[in-house]
């Protein structure tokens, strides 16, 4: 792989919206799928543990943890958390995309 041929095809992403544009939707949906196989994982693991949740309950759960105060969220994160991160950035900044799921565990 030519290191050239990456430099030019950032550059083309910072000047022509319509393919930086095309790249977000493919990375958008790339995220989507990932995730979801991500949650699905989770799930399993925590059901071969003897805990009957589902990728769907993840979510739901990653959903409310999203609209906890501060004060909230630091008592659910209190102890260890667990975080994958799934992104897509290039030099300028207005094209960073990045998924983020986290699961907290008190302990």
């Amino acid at each position: 792989m030519s290191m050239e041929n990456v430099r030019k095809f950032y550059e083309a992403l910072k000047t022509n919206p319509a393919m930086a544009e095309e790249l977000n939707d493919a990375s958008a949906e790339l995220n989507r799928r990932v995730a979801q196989e991500a949650f699905e994982r989770i799930a399993e693991f925590a059901r071969s543990n003897g805990y009957d949740i589902t990728a769907d309950d993840l979510k739901e759960y990653e959903t409310q943890a999203q609209e906890l105060s501060p004060e909230e969220l630091e008592e659910v994160n209190a102890g260890r958390s667990f975080c994958i991160a799934i992104g897509l950035g290039w030099g300028d900044t207005n094209y960073s995309f990045c998924r983020v799921l986290g699961l907290g565990m008190i302990g």
